[in-house]
C-alpha cells in the first residue's frame, strides 16, 4: 500500500481522509498532487512547504522563512 508523506514536514497527504492509501504507488502520487502537494524528483511537498516563485523555480520554505 502506499502514500505521500511530505519529506519536509512529514504530513501525510491523506490523513484524517476516509482513504489514506492506495495499491498504485503512480494513482497515489496523482491524488496527492490534486490535492496541492507537488513533486520534485523523488521528494514530495505538501502545500504548506512548498511554492513556485514568480520565475517558476521550487522554493521550499524552512523554519527560517517568514513569507512567501
Amino acid at each position: 500500500m502506499f502514500t505521500v508523506v511530505c519529506d519536509n514536514c512529514k504530513v501525510d497527504a491523506f490523513e484524517g481522509q476516509e482513504i489514506t492509501c492506495w495499491n498504485n504507488k503512480d494513482f497515489t502520487e496523482d491524488v496527492a498532487i490534486e490535492s496541492g502537494f507537488i513533486k520534485d524528483g523523488d521528494k514530495h511537498y505538501c502545500p504548506e512547504c512548498a511554492y513556485y516563485d514568480d520565475e517558476d523555480q521550487l522554493r521550499i520554505i524552512t523554519d527560517n522563512d517568514s513569507d512567501r
